[in-house]
């Protein structure tokens, strides 16, 4: 067994199991899943400290390299949120794409058979919290980012990029935490939400 000390990254897709969706629509889904996931971490040259670990609706990154989670916050999620635009931009209703996301850092123990660890435990649990899953419900974003409380310890103080978040509690199985939520991109098949007319 290796130890390592990773930034680790969750993603989720919302709906995958909806009624709307059939085996081959979900194929799909995660087709480009992957290929969004693969054009952010070259974007950001983490391809080649990444591995990915398959969820069927999800994936986690295990980044292993030089790239912190202030780092990725800063320039790894923007790529992310642009990536996930240009893939919905052309595509119908049930195909969209809106994602739940989880970026926290730890260590994670390796074998030949993959990884486990406190710290990837958390990721998984962060990502089915009900916190999260109602903050991309009422979102008109496609991709909605929990960091774990860790990860904005590192990152708050004075960094623009954590001025949007919002604390959350996680509260799945065992686990009980905080998280910090924000939306991010925009979806081109959802308008601007109307302002209510003035009285």
């Amino acid at each position: 067994m290796n130890h390592y000390k990773a930034t680790l990254i969750g993603l989720d897709i919302e709906g995958f199991q909806r009624h709307d969706r059939d085996d081959h629509t979900r194929l799909d889904l995660r087709r480009r899943l992957y290929a969004i996931l693969t054009k952010t971490l070259a974007c950001t040259q983490a391809d080649h400290h990444a591995e990915l670990l398959d969820r069927g609706d999800g994936i986690i990154a295990v980044l292993r390299g030089p790239m912190t989670a202030p780092t990725a916050l800063r320039n790894l999620i923007p790529c992310l949120a642009r990536e996930l635009e240009l893939s919905n931009a052309d595509v119908a209703a049930p195909n969209v794409m809106r994602l739940r996301a989880v970026l926290h850092s730890g260590e994670v123990i390796g074998d030949e058979h993959g990884y486990i660890g406190s710290d990837l435990n958390l990721v998984f649990r962060i990502l089915d919290a009900a916190a999260l899953r109602d903050h991309l419900s009422r979102s008109d974003a496609p991709l909605v980012l929990a960091l774990s409380d860790r990860v904005w310890r590192e990152s708050h103080q004075g960094d623009p990029a954590t001025q949007s978040f919002t604390e959350v509690s996680v509260q799945v199985k065992e686990t009980s935490t905080h998280a910090w939520v924000a939306s991010f991109g925009t979806d081109p098949h959802r308008g601007p939400k109307e302002e209510p007319a003035e009285r």
